[in-house]
């Protein structure tokens, strides 16, 4: 694939690291799926130095802040999605109330806890499409 930005990407497959032909390569794909260090030693020095910076204490401290950080993202996503998911389905049910049983647009927007914008919106949508 060119990406325009001459620079040349190789992406492996650690999972398939036994069928990679190069030696090193495969030693440093096996460490990485594996997390064991070969006979080779480049991937000992490297689980030297991962071993040395998981004693970090700083660096413990910034990974967790991260993974944290993260974690609350996801989790505000998460409950931003469920909102959102929510807020749509009680537009969804304003619309049924007002084809289904003639309410109006506001009547049926404040039953289903819809916000009225939102109702007339759809509710215009489904008419430009009818």
């Amino acid at each position: 694939m060119n990406l325009d930005d001459k620079c040349v990407k190789v992406v492996y497959n650690a999972k398939a690291y036994e069928r990679v032909e190069d030696p090193k390569v495969r030693a440093l794909l096996r460490f990485i799926q594996t997390n064991e260090p070969g006979e080779d030693d480049y991937s000992k020095r490297l689980s030297e130095f991962v071993a040395k910076v998981k004693e970090n204490e700083k660096f413990r401290k910034e990974f967790s802040d991260m993974n944290l950080h993260d974690f609350d993202i996801m989790t505000e996503a998460k409950e931003e999605g469920i909102e959102e998911g929510a807020r749509q389905k009680a537009v969804e049910n304003a619309l049924v109330a007002i084809k289904e049983f003639g309410a109006s647009p506001e009547l049926a927007a404040e039953k289903m806890g819809a916000p009225l914008d939102k109702v007339l919106e759809a509710l215009k949508a489904v008419v430009a499409t009818a």
